[in-house]
């Protein structure tokens, strides 16, 4: 007997091509793209009957507790118009959490929507189709919950590993994961998370941003944003050695995130701050995780120079990730 149904998806980390994934971009151009990785911290989402004896007929469990008997009275968006949308009418209980805090740049949100999407699935016995999952995903966040953003984290999460999209206005281009397990390895060796104090709201950034894609400035560095994702997808498919692979996303994180600057304009001080004790510790390259002014801050370096740098932060700020593989996946217990 199946007494709960347990789904995770992973967070994930872009090196280059994050703000070319929008709407506002696919719509006024051929397409945008996206190259980068899931990692090894993951959102939970465990689904269960509701006890009759229980005084409500739906609960969720997140960061506050709600319990309805309706969908349409959850406050949390997402769970409400994904279950409205599918025409849930079973008591459920339902309860989410996360390795990493959210808001944070890693795409959690979009983990959560994949990982209760998939659980829901599972639940009525349906088959698990990557596509179908990442598409419904974004509909579920774009059109019904009506939140900003782009498409890129439905994806990261649900299919995993270092991979390439390419999204266009009626499909998503996947491309096949871009590197072995040597070399997985070594690049895992290469990332380091730092995280910032303050906590950024993806949803009023998402909006900032598109609106500023509006500009034909902000536009064109978006375009040549595209373009260095291109060049740097075509180009890792053709290395062989994982320091030529490494070198080649150092370049191409670097360069993207100098692009990035001019676009968002507002870089937390404390963002400033990290990044450039980072750079005076062996760091290669940094980023800001997501589109916000603030969050996580990712650093590449070489595995030699790792050491040093992780040492310049205080270790309840440092996460030392490792390129996940695995997308989506559901367990029965």
């Amino acid at each position: 007997m199946i007494l709960m149904i347990v789904a995770r998806s992973p967070l994930r980390i872009s090196f280059v091509g994050g703000g070319t994934d929008t709407k506002e971009f696919i719509d006024n151009n051929d397409f945008g793209c996206v190259l980068g990785t899931s990692i090894d911290r993951y959102v939970y989402v465990f689904v269960e009957d509701q006890p009759s004896f229980e005084k409500s007929k739906y609960k969720f469990t997140y960061r506050a507790v709600e319990e309805v008997e309706n969908p349409s009275q959850f406050k949390h968006p997402v769970i409400r118009e994904m279950l409205i949308d599918l025409g849930v009418t079973d008591s459920l209980n339902i309860a989410t959490m996360a390795n990493l805090p959210g808001r944070s740049g890693l795409g959690s949100s979009s983990a959560f929507t994949v990982s209760l999407y998939a659980a829901l699935l599972s639940r009525s016995k349906k088959p698990l189709d990557l596509d179908k999952i990442a598409n419904y995903a974004i509909h579920c966040e774009r059109t019904l919950a009506k939140e900003s953003g782009g498409y890129q984290d439905q994806f990261h999460t649900t299919y995993g590993g270092l991979r390439f999209y390419e999204f266009r206005q009626n499909q998503t281009i996947v491309s096949e994961p871009l590197i072995k397990i040597k070399t997985e390895r070594y690049l895992s060796d290469s990332i380091l998370l730092v995280a910032t104090l303050e906590k950024r709201n993806s949803g009023s950034h998402a909006k900032v941003f598109e609106k500023n894609l509006s500009l034909e400035e902000n536009m064109k560095m978006a375009r040549e944003m595209r373009d260095l994702c291109v060049q740097t997808f075509e180009q890792v498919r053709k290395m062989k050695s994982e320091i030529e692979i490494l070198d080649l996303l150092i370049l191409a994180t670097q360069e993207g995130w100098q692009r990035k600057q001019k676009q968002i304009r507002e870089v937390h001080p404390e963002v400033s701050k990290i990044m450039q004790i980072g750079e005076r510790h062996g760091a290669q390259a940094a980023k800001l995780c997501g589109a916000g002014g603030s969050g996580f801050v990712l650093f590449l370096t070489r595995p030699e120079l790792m050491g040093n740098l992780q040492s310049a932060f205080s270790a309840d700020q440092v996460v030392r990730p490792r390129i996940e593989n695995e997308g989506v996946s559901v367990f029965e217990i």
